[in-house]
């Protein structure tokens, strides 16, 4: 398994596809790609994250392709929203950026995962900002 088997199976698209175009789906494409940096996600590709990258070499220096980063460039919800986290379905829900810390929080979501490689903090926010989405499409 490598680095492109983890994104067949947890980022099939790039963040900026045309077909990405709703906040659920914008939602659904971050949610797929955070579960996939769990650590057994990564391990069953044989795949590894330092320095905010996900890549299948230890080494990253002996890539040429430097593997997929973690930040707004690799994010369906910044693309859609253009980096305005205002509008974005995933701010509504926090009621901050997802790289900025609420009061009782040690670390932000987005942070957590770069400081620590835990991507729990953010599965868990993306599947309360996808109930809200689902409450407003039934409203």
């Amino acid at each position: 398994m490598t680095l492109e088997t983890w994104k067949k199976e947890f980022y099939p698209v790039p963040a900026d596809d045309p077909s990405i175009d709703t906040s659920m789906k914008a939602t659904l494409h971050s949610l797929q790609k955070w579960i996939g940096l769990r650590k057994e996600n990564l391990n069953k590709h044989s795949v590894y994250m330092f320095a905010g990258y996900v890549d299948d070499f230890l080494d990253f220096k002996s890539s040429i392709d430097p593997g997929l980063c973690i930040n707004a460039d690799s994010c369906a919800l910044c693309k859609i929203f253009r980096n305005s986290c205002f509008e974005c379905p995933l701010y509504q829900v926090r009621t901050r950026p997802c790289d900025k810390c609420l009061e009782e929080e040690t670390y932000s979501p987005f942070s957590d995962y770069i400081i620590n490689y835990n991507p729990e903090p953010m599965i868990s926010w993306l599947l309360k900002t996808v109930e809200m989405l689902n409450l407003k499409n039934k409203s």
